[in-house]
């Protein structure tokens, strides 16, 4: 009871500084095939459909947000720490808890220079595979961190240019047979031509980005390990023009290439489509961001009635809600889609097949 005292007078007394905020979102929903399985399945000569391979539940979500913001002189300092967890109450197994956290630093050398350094991690404990990535079958719990320095400056007046480096690693938890992790390297470029016209700031602009992933592979039944490294390379192009102050849409066209440098087997090219539309009021707040791609591997191929190049097409779409009450209570919502429509269709395996994942969650959020 002392220990709840304690708690409950600390966050009252951070709350009552102007530059802290806390929050708390709790949201109940219902997720479809919450492993990403694909819909038919021969098990032991037996063939499964997705009655039998699909794990979905209605979930209950609990959010809290911390973030503080400290100003002086030239500088800034932001830090924020996003504890959740989603519990599924006829999939106990399925229970995620997330642990999200960074700190960000600001300089500001003028009023168009600034240099911008963060640290942030994540910690994701979840049980299962993902299946949304057949060529390392990684678990879904895993430990991140990134490091990011990022200077942005103006070429011109309606100019905006920001280039970061960035380092960062992720080591997933070990699964029966091995260990993987794997550290990532990345230069990215941004910029973007700012103008007015009726009153209202329109934007158009391409970011460009080259990642490379070392990745390390511990066999833990000969404890030998096995490397592999793959690069990236992704360009975007978007516009972003509003109706009015409240409503702005920006769509965007996107390619990605992975080299597999190493075995010369999952590199793949993909091209993407899709906008992103917000809708932003004193009460009301609305994102929704659809997008569709196409993925096509260079030298993969699929097991099934016929050997072909391995293509998906993904449908994914995002959407977050929130309605203000009062200053401090608000109805809030989230749901996510994704559809890939694979071309291996070889039901003797769930490596690179088609699935569907979907939930919606429907809540409050408290501003303490």
């Amino acid at each position: 009871m002392k220990y709840t005292i304690v708690c409950i007078s600390v966050l009252v007394t951070l709350c009552a500084h102007s530059q802290v905020k806390v929050s708390f979102s709790s949201l109940s929903g219902y997720e479809t095939n919450i492993y990403k399985s694909p819909s038919s399945f021969v098990s032991e000569g037996e063939l499964l459909d997705k009655n039998d391979l699909f794990a979905s539940s209605t979930y209950q979500d609990g959010i809290i947000q911390f973030k503080y913001g400290k100003n002086w002189e030239n500088s800034n300092l932001k830090i924020s720490f996003t504890p959740e967890i989603r519990y599924y109450f006829s999939q106990e197994d399925a229970r995620r808890i997330v642990l999200n956290g960074r700190i960000k630093y600001g300089y500001n050398f003028s009023r168009t220079t600034k240099w911008e350094n963060s640290v942030s991690f994540k910690n994701k404990n979840q049980k299962g595979q993902d299946l949304d990535a057949n060529e390392l079958s990684t678990p879904l719990g895993y430990n991140r961190i990134n490091l990011e320095s990022k200077v942005s400056f103006r070429l011109s007046k309606k100019n905006r240019t920001a280039i970061s480096l960035s380092y960062g690693n992720k080591s997933f938890d070990a699964s029966e047979s091995r260990q993987v992790s794997y550290d990532i390297y990345g230069l990215n470029l941004s910029t973007k031509q700012v103008r007015w016209k009726n009153h209202l700031l329109h934007s158009y602009g391409v970011n460009i980005g080259f990642f490379g992933r070392k990745y390390t592979l511990f066999s833990l039944e000969d404890e030998t390990n096995s490397f592999r490294t793959w690069n990236y390379f992704n360009a975007e192009i978007f516009y972003k023009f509003p109706f009015h102050k409240k409503l702005s849409v920006q769509p965007e066209l996107g390619f990605e290439k992975r080299m597999d440098e190493t075995s010369n087997q999952f590199g793949y090219n993909e091209f993407s489509a899709g906008f992103k539309l917000k809708y932003s009021s004193d009460k009301f707040l609305f994102n929704l961001t659809p997008n569709f791609s196409f993925r096509s591997f260079d030298q993969l191929n699929t097991t099934g009635n016929s050997t072909q190049k391995l293509n998906y097409k993904y449908i994914r779409a995002n959407m977050n809600l929130e309605y203000k009450l009062n200053k401090r209570l608000s109805i809030t919502s989230r749901a996510y889609i994704i559809d890939r429509n694979s071309n291996n269709n070889n039901i003797n395996t769930t490596a690179y097949r088609s699935y569907q994942n979907n939930y919606f969650g429907l809540g409050l959020k408290f501003i303490f």
